[in-house]
């Protein structure tokens, strides 16, 4: 390869790494923006983005992965209960198989009820078939076929889960005209995500799903 074909190379190498990068920071700073407009909206305030994990790290999404990074966190106080909203990152994989996921979080707080450590997520056949190849063992809802072929649940506790999935949580669950992409709970923290991230104006929608998910349990 001649030196200038691969001078030109390298130049638009670089030239595209750091398209990249500003575009990537250009699109943080736009949308910390819109969150400090949201927050006024959702009577919440801007706070420290290292407390969401220092404060619920325990909980099942913050163990997973990499690289983990939050974004964006608000807090506050809603319908007597405590509340983060924020945007999160973590990798997983390596090289090729490498992939970041981001999804903006809603965790709610409710000082003396406890839950069990669960996780939920809609039923599918791919992760029924891997999880007991995994080590992940679902709870089993057999005796609720509509939930048990709407929803997975896996979780330490068994026996505490099933009694805090009541029949009246599992109805409710079902009822709703679109399954919930991911619920978990640790102790007195409840958390909610949609497997995407939420734009900033549309955050009352996230706010208010999980609080609506977080009264099932009583």
């Amino acid at each position: 390869m001649k030196p200038v074909v691969a001078a030109l190379i390298v130049v638009v190498l670089v030239v595209v790494v750091v398209g990249a990068w500003i575009a990537n920071w250009v699109y943080w700073r736009r949308r910390r923006e819109r969150w400090v407009v949201a927050a006024a909206g959702l009577g919440l305030s801007v706070a420290d983005s290292a407390e969401l994990l220092e404060r619920f790290g325990a909980l099942p999404l913050f163990q997973r992965g990499r690289n983990r990074r939050v974004r964006n966190l608000l807090r506050g106080s809603t319908s007597g209960l405590e509340a983060w909203i924020a945007d999160y990152l973590y990798e997983t994989g390596r090289g090729k198989g490498r992939q970041q996921h981001r999804a903006t979080v809603c965790v709610l707080r409710t000082p003396g009820h406890p839950q069990p450590r669960f996780e939920l997520a809609p039923e599918d056949p791919i992760s029924h078939r891997l999880g007991p190849l995994l080590g992940i063992r679902e709870v089993d809802f057999g005796d609720d076929p509509g939930f048990a072929s709407a929803y997975r649940v896996v979780g330490p506790d068994e026996a505490a889960i099933r009694a805090a999935f009541t029949p009246g949580v599992r109805s409710q669950l079902v009822r709703r005209p679109a399954r919930v992409a991911h619920l978990e709970a640790e102790g007195e923290a409840m958390l909610v995500h949609d497997d995407r991230l939420v734009d900033p104006g549309a955050a009352r929608d996230l706010l208010q799903l999980a609080r609506e998910l977080r009264s099932y349990f009583g």
